[in-house]
C-alpha cells in the first residue's frame, strides 16, 4: 500500500518540479495531479528523492527521473519497478 505524508515543504518542491516538467518536457497540464502523486508515492514509499537536486537538475537527468518515475511507479505500492533508479535518489547519492 502506498504511504503518503510528504511534508508541506516537500509538497511545495514537488509542485515546482511538476510545473517545470509541464513546461520543459511539454507534459499535459491536465496530468499535473498524476505527476504530483507519482513523485510523492516514490519519495515517501521507499525511494526518497533529493527533491532540491531534482528541481535544478540538468534537462537530461530531470527528464530521466520525472518520466522514469511516472512510467515505472507501481500505483498500488508506490515502489519503483523494472529496476528503475532515479538519478536524484537519496540512496544513490549518499
Amino acid at each position: 500500500m502506498i504511504k503518503w505524508g510528504a511534508s508541506k515543504f516537500e509538497i511545495q518542491l514537488m509542485a515546482k518540479i511538476v510545473d517545470r516538467a509541464i513546461q520543459d518536457l511539454d507534459l499535459n497540464p491536465e496530468k499535473r495531479g498524476v505527476f504530483m502523486m507519482d513523485l510523492e508515492a516514490c519519495h515517501v514509499s521507499g525511494n526518497p528523492l533529493d527533491l532540491n537536486a531534482l528541481l535544478y537538475a540538468n534537462r537530461s537527468d530531470f527528464a530521466h527521473d520525472v518520466l522514469g518515475i511516472h512510467h515505472h511507479i507501481n500505483r498500488k505500492t508506490g515502489v519503483l519497478k523494472d529496476l528503475f533508479v532515479p538519478r536524484m535518489s537519496l540512496r544513490e547519492r549518499a
